[in-house]
């Protein structure tokens, strides 16, 4: 009876599927034309004039916007004043529950006993999302890898030391955005991979395209059933 159900509810949808997409094929391209006008001025405008780069302006200057930041918050009020004040007829805003979290004051990384470099002290920010080392830090020993896949074969090296996922934005590729992508799987769940085989901490290479000393963080998570 199950069955019959689901397919009777399948052929009902799919049928739905058809009309639609037959009512939608049926449209006159002409009736389109009366929008191209009005959304050609719209484009135009906006890529003429500078009033986008003031409120972008105007934006960046309140400074960084955390979820459930002082920050945030001062963003949120300037956004409904300013479409209040576009003649927007319906401008309000809604309670909503979002994460919060802190950047710590202090945040230091430093090579150490290493035959082949000498201390070191490192550029790093904290990624958002993580927790707090330990109060006297964490001292251990450094293990390499460029992906994930190279984590899993190195797996029994890992255990009680940091792991550095050094594998770079992909430059060569026509959409910055992929190529963004291609590497930004390490810094997101790269803590979570790591901590199955025992790693005490993790390490990013910065996920840029730019190539100075100023480190370039961004969100991570955690799972519950591993350790942070």
């Amino acid at each position: 009876m199950k069955n019959s159900r689901l397919i009777r509810i399948i052929q009902i949808s799919f049928l739905f599927l058809l009309i639609s997409t037959f009512s939608f094929s049926q449209l006159d391209p002409s009736s389109f034309n009366k929008y191209n006008l009005a959304a050609d001025q719209i484009t135009k405008k906006a890529l003429t004039e500078k009033v986008g780069y003031k409120l972008l302006q105007e934006l960046c200057e309140i400074g960084p916007r955390l979820s459930g930041s002082e920050n945030s918050l001062r963003a949120i009020y300037w956004a409904e004043e300013k479409l209040k004040s576009f003649g927007v007829d319906k401008v309000w805003l809604q309670p909503v529950m979002v994460p919060h979290w802190e950047r710590g004051s202090d945040e230091t990384a430093d090579i150490v006993n290493d035959k082949n470099i000498s201390e070191k002290s490192l550029s790093i920010l904290s990624l958002g999302g993580s927790i707090a080392t330990p109060e006297n830090g964490i001292t251990a020993n450094v293990i390499e890898v460029k992906n994930f896949t190279e984590l899993e074969k190195r797996k029994n090296e890992v255990k009680g030391k940091i792991v550095f996922f050094s594998r770079p934005v992909d430059e060569g590729l026509l959409n910055t955005f992929a190529g963004y992508g291609s590497a930004v799987d390490q810094r997101v769940y790269g803590a979570v991979e790591a901590a199955k085989y025992g790693a005490v901490a993790v390490l990013i290479r910065s996920v840029t395209t730019k190539h100075d000393n100023v480190p370039h963080t961004g969100v991570m998570v955690y799972v519950d059933s591993l350790p942070k």
